[in-house]
């Protein structure tokens, strides 16, 4: 028997918890709770993206392809409106499981959101990871909330 309230029926979810928990972002989970301001984790989303190295740089580094290969690439890509990805793949520089693997390789080596306000002192580590552990606990009701849902 599912329950009518999908959600713990105590005082400890919040609304802003359940619509966390559907959107499964910590920056926003932090923000809703009062840690850091909505500029901050923009900041941090920024300095994120920077640190996460490019497809091109990770791709040569699985030896999938070469400097030059990547040259070319961006040569036919220039004036076309496809992806560097899409330019690869169409003109068989890239297969799809390649892009695949450099997209989970470029996923793995992207810090964490928690970190990277951390490391910029927006937020202790021992805030971090307290937070960090709430957030992960309200996703892990959600998952399974709707793994339930999914059966039904």
């Amino acid at each position: 028997m599912v329950p009518y309230n999908l959600y713990r029926n105590d005082e400890e979810t919040t609304l802003n918890e359940k619509k966390m928990a559907k959107k499964l972002f910590f920056g926003e989970f932090l923000i809703e709770h009062g840690f850091v301001s909505e500029e901050e984790v923009l900041e941090a989303l920024g300095e994120q993206d920077k640190k996460t190295p490019q497809f091109e740089t990770v791709a040569i580094k699985l030896a999938f392809l070469t400097m030059k290969d990547v040259f070319k690439i961006y040569t036919l890509q220039a004036g076309t409106e496809g992806s560097f990805t899409d330019i690869a793949i169409k003109n068989n520089f890239l297969t799809e499981a390649q892009v695949n693997k450099v997209a989970e390789k470029r996923k793995a080596l992207k810090p964490a959101i928690g970190k990277v306000l951390v490391d910029s002192g927006k937020i202790s580590a021992e805030v971090m990871e307290a937070e960090a552990k709430k957030f992960n606990a309200i996703v892990k009701r959600y998952k399974t909330i709707r793994d339930v849902l999914m059966k039904i």
